[in-house]
């Protein structure tokens, strides 16, 4: 038995695919293609097959990782050219990698990086300036509703490891975020550009709004890197 991880990406239409279905997607991917996956055991055995953080819907992104394990070992550059060759558009597998580590790749995942488009965000010397005076607070509260219905006040100023803030073209400002994404502390980068917007008196317009995840890192120690 052999383990893997996969890098995939996931855009145009296809980022309004469910979680559910992309594991659908890439089960049914490695039937065509002849590869045994293993299963759990018990009542119910399902394939290896295990994401990670998993993406909200209606989000692209350039770096999504996939954890599997098959019976037999793979030639993964072959693997790869197969899987490529079953994908739909929006779907590209990137690399595949051996991983022989204890724990699971899901479980050691630390932070993310995001791209944010944001369409017609007013002036943009004015934008850079209130994200610094946002930032710069030692505190971002927001409230937030529990499983249970309770309404619990979080702090997320720690969960933002950095921020940057370009304008590529006239009335588009991108956010480039690095956010934590862990088991123990995520935070969704909608969340924090909500903050944003009512920090600075701005009106959030999801329509306005285009989020990507680009990257997810391990955090060996004090270093972070990329997971492939």
């Amino acid at each position: 038995m052999s383990r893997y991880v996969l890098k995939y990406t996931k855009e145009g239409y296809m980022r309004y695919i469910s979680h559910l279905d992309t594991a659908q997607l890439f089960r049914r991917a490695f039937s065509r293609i002849n590869v045994r996956l293993k299963h759990s055991e018990g009542f119910n055995p399902h394939p290896k097959l295990s994401f990670m953080q998993p993406l909200s819907l209606g989000y692209s992104s350039t770096g999504e990782y996939l954890e599997f394990e098959t019976l037999h070992p793979q030639n993964l550059e072959v693997l790869k050219e197969k899987l490529n060759g079953t994908m739909p558009k929006g779907v590209s597998i990137l690399a595949i990698r051996p991983e022989d580590g204890k724990k699971a790749i899901s479980a050691r995942v630390f932070s993310a990086s995001y791209a944010v488009q944001l369409k017609h965000a007013g002036d943009f010397d004015a934008f850079k300036m209130d994200m610094d005076k946002f930032l710069a607070q030692p505190e971002i509260l927001r409230e937030r509703k529990q499983k249970t219905g309770k309404i619990v006040t979080q702090d997320i100023r720690p969960m933002v490891l950095s921020v940057n803030v370009v304008q590529p073209e006239e009335d588009i400002t991108i956010l480039n975020l690095r956010l934590t994404a862990g088991s123990n502390s995520t935070l969704n980068p909608e969340v924090f550009v909500k903050c944003f917007c009512d920090f600075s008196g701005r009106m959030y317009d999801p329509e306005l709004a285009r989020y990507c995840r680009t990257e997810m890192y391990l955090k060996p120690e004090e270093d972070e890197i990329p997971i492939i």
